[in-house]
């Protein structure tokens, strides 16, 4: 199981409202660009967003949209927000060419490095906190769950061993990737 890429739907052949699912907060913006005059250097490389958790159960998941505006009072609107596009006569072909970010997650705090990842368990009304990281030309995010408001130091990689390249290559082409059913999200937006 994937949990450090964000993957598009797209690519995976699906569109993400039409597997059962349910949001486990508001979404959450992320940033706002204005084409005219920000660049890519205007967002925020890393960001720690609190998150309000609005219903108890597992997240199983971060979902990134999009939303575009053409007017300064946010009436005509494009977007990817899989509860908007649902059922819409343009909702099939919005999702097919760009579809939403789906990036697996998993518990901050019950998953080993040698351990199989296990969902998040949340409750309503907790807060736990979205970290966002973004490359350098910020075109590729990379969520990460946490309970803790402070910055933690980034997970120290093992000690490779005179095949260690082989022994990680090979961990990595053994893993798999199981959605599970109904996964849980939280919903987060860079509208």
């Amino acid at each position: 199981q994937d949990t450090a890429t964000l993957l598009l739907t797209k690519t995976w052949g699906f569109r993400f409202n039409s597997i059962e699912s349910r949001r486990m907060c508001d979404p959450i913006p992320l940033f706002e660009v204005d084409f005219h005059q920000d660049t890519a250097k205007s967002i925020q490389q890393q960001m720690r967003i609190p998150v309000k958790i609005t219903k108890t159960g597992q997240v199983h998941a971060v979902l990134a949209f999009w939303e575009v505006w053409s007017d300064t009072g946010k009436e005509h609107v494009m977007t990817t927000d899989p509860e908007k596009t649902k059922g819409q006569p343009w909702g099939f072909a919005r999702d097919m060419q760009w579809g939403q970010g789906l990036q697996l997650c998993e518990d901050p705090d019950e998953t080993t490095r040698a351990g199989i990842p296990k969902p998040t368990d949340v409750q309503a009304g907790e807060t736990i906190y979205l970290v966002v990281r973004f490359n350098s030309d910020r075109s590729l995010p990379q969520f990460h769950l946490s309970r803790s408001a402070e910055e933690e130091k980034p997970a120290e990689l093992p000690t490779a061993d005179p095949g260690g390249v082989e022994g990680v290559a090979k961990g990595v082409a053994e893993g798999g990737v199981d959605l599970g059913n109904g996964a849980d999200w939280p919903a987060m937006s860079s509208g």
